[in-house]
C-alpha cells in the first residue's frame, strides 16, 4: 500500500478525509496559525519526504516550498517531480464557488495517480523527434500529405516575437496525433518549401495562437494558408478568462503528457546562470537542436490533440458562428494590421522628445523655486525628491496640512496618485506642480523614449493586438507598445502618427458601438430608426423611459417650495398640499 503525506499551509479545521478515500499522514508547513504570510524562516515542518510514495501539497505555499512550480492552479491535480501532487485548497471554495469543478477534477486526478489508473505518457524518440536532413524532412512532409487526416498541427520556434526582429529556427508538425517532428529550417531546400505549401493548401492547418506563427511563415517563406484553425481561440470561446489559454496550461490539464517543456526550461535556467545571461537577454537560438527538438515536436503533437478535443465547441451553433465568422476572420485581419504597423514621423518624434525634456526641466525648476518647497527642504535638511512617495506624503499632509482625499494604497497609507494630486490641487498649487512633472515625464518615458528605438526602417511601429486578452470581447494591445493607452488629452504622441502618402487618418467615435450591434441583434426597429436618422441615442432613451415634462413646467413647480413639493423627473415628491397640474407620470 502506498504511503501518503498531505501537507497544508497551517493548522486548519478542514476535514480532508471527506475528500480523499486513502490513508495519509498530515503535516503543516508552519505550525503557528497566527502567521499571515509564511516566509522561509516561518517554516518548521519536520518531514522526510523519502519515506513517502506520494505527497499531496495543498495550496500555493507548500507547492512552492517542495517544488519549482510557481502556480498551484496550473498544476492542481497533476503529478510534479515524480511524486508531488499539488492541489488548490478547498478553503477557497467558500468565497470562490466557481472553483468547485476544478477542485473535484483535481481530487479525482489525485485518486487516479495514487491508484495507478493514471499514468503520464512516456515521451521518447517515437513520440517526439527532430529532423536535420533534407531528404528525411521531405519524406516526412510527403507522409503528412498522404495521411487521411484532414488537418495537421503546425508550430514554429523563432528568435524573436516579431517577424522583422527575428527568424525561424525550425517548424513542428504533427499529422496523426501520435507523434510530432521538429524540422530544422537550415535543411530546407526549394523542394521542401514546395511540399510544405502543398501540405498547407490541402490540409486544414491548426495553430495554437495562429496570429503569431502565421506572421512568421508568411513573412519569411511567403506561405499561404487557405484553411486554418486556432486552438487558443477555441479555448477562449469556452473560458474567456485571460491568462489561461497557454499551450502549457492546456497540455497539463487536457493531455497525458503533462509539463513536457519543463526539462528545456531547466536547461535554459542552467545556461543563464552559467553564462550570466539575464532573462530578457536570452534568445532561443542559444538552445541546442537536441535540447529543443523534444519540446518543439511536442508543441505540435499537443496542439493536434487539443484540437480534436476542442472540436466539440463547434457543436454549439452560436459558438461556431462566433468562431468562424468573427474570431478566424479577425485573426486574418489582425495579422495584416500588425504587419502594416503604425506609421510615425521619426523627425517629429525626435523634436517632441527634446521639447518634452525641456518642458520637464522647466516644470522641475518651477517646483524648486516655490517658497513652500524651499522651506520644506530647509526643515528636512535635504533636497525634495518628488518621486519619493514618503517625502511627498510628508510634504502634502504633514507640512502643508492638506486634507487627505480618503483614497488609500494597498498598505493603508494615504495615496498620492494622479487622481489624488488633481483633487488636492484645489487646496494648494504644489500638487499641481508635481502632477505636471509626472504627466510630462510619463509621456516622455513611456511613449516617446520607448517608440523611437523600436521603429522599423520604414518608421512604422509594429506591436501586438489580441482577440483573446479580455473578458468583454474587445481587442487588447500588448507587446512593443499598448496602442490603446496613448494619451488622449495630450496630443504630443498622437500628433507624431503620420499617414503614408495617399492616405488619411480618420478618427471615429465608437462609444456606442455595442448599442448599434445590440439594436440589430435584437431587431429593435425603434432603436435602429434612431441611428438611421442620426438622432441622439441617450436623449431618445431618456424620453422613452422617463417621459420628462417640459423645462418650463419643471421650473414652474421648482419655485413652489412653500407648497412643500417639487417635481422630480415628472413625479410629485413630498406631502404638501395638492394643486399644480400633474406633470406627467414617471
Amino acid at each position: 500500500m502506498a504511503k501518503i503525506a498531505l501537507i497544508e499551509k497551517q493548522p486548519s479545521k478542514i476535514k480532508y478525509e471527506q475528500y480523499f478515500d486513502f490513508d495519509f499522514d498530515k503535516y503543516q508547513l508552519c505550525s503557528d496559525p497566527s502567521v499571515k504570510r509564511i516566509l522561509k524562516r516561518d517554516t518548521d515542518i519536520d518531514i522526510d519526504t523519502e519515506q513517502y510514495d506520494w505527497l499531496v501539497l495543498v495550496g500555493s505555499e507548500p507547492v512552492k516550498h517542495f517544488t519549482t512550480v510557481s502556480s498551484v492552479t496550473d498544476y492542481s491535480g497533476k503529478k510534479v517531480d515524480s511524486k508531488f501532487l499539488p492541489v488548490i485548497s478547498p478553503a477557497m471554495l467558500a468565497f470562490k464557488p466557481e472553483a468547485k469543478k476544478a477542485w473535484d477534477e483535481s481530487v479525482a486526478s489525485i485518486h487516479g495517480y495514487i491508484s495507478g489508473d493514471i499514468e503520464e505518457a512516456i515521451i521518447d524518440e517515437k513520440v517526439a523527434f527532430g529532423i536535420q536532413d533534407t531528404e528525411e524532412a521531405n519524406e516526412f512532409i510527403k507522409e503528412a500529405i498522404k495521411h487521411p487526416s484532414p488537418h495537421i498541427a503546425l508550430d514554429s520556434e523563432t528568435t524573436g516575437l516579431y517577424p522583422r526582429d527575428g527568424y525561424m529556427l525550425g517548424i513542428s508538425i504533427s499529422y496523426n496525433g501520435k507523434c510530432g517532428a521538429y524540422i530544422d529550417t537550415d535543411c530546407f531546400d526549394d523542394r521542401t518549401e514546395q511540399l510544405l505549401q502543398q501540405l498547407f493548401t490541402e490540409k486544414t492547418v491548426v495553430f495554437h495562437n495562429a496570429k503569431f506563427d502565421m506572421a512568421f511563415f508568411e513573412y519569411h517563406f511567403h506561405f499561404k494558408f487557405p484553411k486554418f484553425e486556432d486552438t487558443m481561440l477555441l479555448h477562449y470561446l469556452v473560458d474567456e478568462n485571460p491568462g489561461g489559454h497557454g499551450l502549457k496550461q492546456l497540455a497539463i490539464k487536457h493531455t497525458q503528457y503533462g509539463d513536457y517543456e519543463k526539462p528545456m526550461y531547466e536547461w535554459i535556467d542552467r545556461y543563464r546562470k552559467e553564462h550570466g545571461v539575464l532573462k530578457d537577454q536570452f534568445t532561443w537560438d542559444s538552445i541546442p537542436f537536441d535540447v529543443m527538438k523534444t519540446y518543439a515536436a511536442m508543441d505540435a503533437l499537443v496542439t493536434y490533440i487539443l484540437y480534436e478535443k476542442l472540436l466539440v465547441v463547434k457543436t454549439n451553433e452560436k459558438l461556431k458562428k462566433v468562431y468562424e465568422e468573427i474570431l478566424i476572420p479577425g485573426t486574418r485581419f489582425l495579422i495584416d494590421t500588425q504587419d502594416n504597423g503604425v506609421p510615425f514621423d521619426r523627425t517629429r518624434l525626435l523634436v517632441a522628445q527634446e521639447a518634452m525634456q525641456t518642458d520637464i526641466d522647466n516644470a522641475i525648476s518651477t517646483l524648486y523655486e516655490n517658497d513652500k518647497i524651499r522651506r520644506f527642504e530647509e526643515l528636512n535638511g535635504k533636497s525634495f525628491n518628488p518621486n519619493s512617495t514618503v517625502q511627498l506624503r510628508s510634504l502634502l499632509f504633514d507640512y502643508l496640512g492638506l486634507n487627505p482625499t480618503g483614497k488609500k494604497t494597498g498598505t493603508g497609507a494615504d495615496s498620492t496618485d494622479a487622481e489624488v494630486l488633481k483633487e488636492l490641487s484645489a487646496q494648494s498649487n504644489v500638487p499641481q506642480l508635481i502632477l505636471d512633472i509626472r504627466q510630462k515625464s510619463k509621456i516622455k518615458n513611456t511613449y516617446l523614449d520607448k517608440i523611437i528605438p523600436q521603429l522599423d526602417r520604414d518608421s512604422h511601429l509594429r506591436t501586438g493586438f489580441n482577440l483573446h486578452g479580455t473578458t468583454s470581447g474587445r481587442l487588447s494591445s500588448s507587446g512593443k507598445l499598448n496602442m490603446q493607452q496613448l494619451p488622449r488629452d495630450n496630443p504630443t504622441v498622437k500628433g507624431c502618427i503620420k499617414a503614408p502618402p495617399g492616405h488619411k487618418i480618420v478618427a471615429m467615435d465608437l462609444t456606442t458601438a455595442e448599442v448599434y450591434v445590440a439594436a440589430v441583434l435584437a431587431k429593435d426597429e425603434a432603436l435602429m430608426d434612431v441611428f438611421r436618422s442620426g438622432g441622439n441615442f441617450h436623449s431618445t432613451i431618456a424620453h422613452k423611459v422617463f417621459r420628462p415634462v417640459s423645462y418650463t413646467h419643471l421650473r414652474a413647480h421648482e419655485t413652489r417650495e412653500d407648497r412643500g413639493w417639487r417635481v422630480v423627473l415628472g413625479k410629485k415628491k413630498g406631502g404638501g398640499g395638492g394643486g399644480g397640474g400633474g406633470g406627467g407620470g414617471g
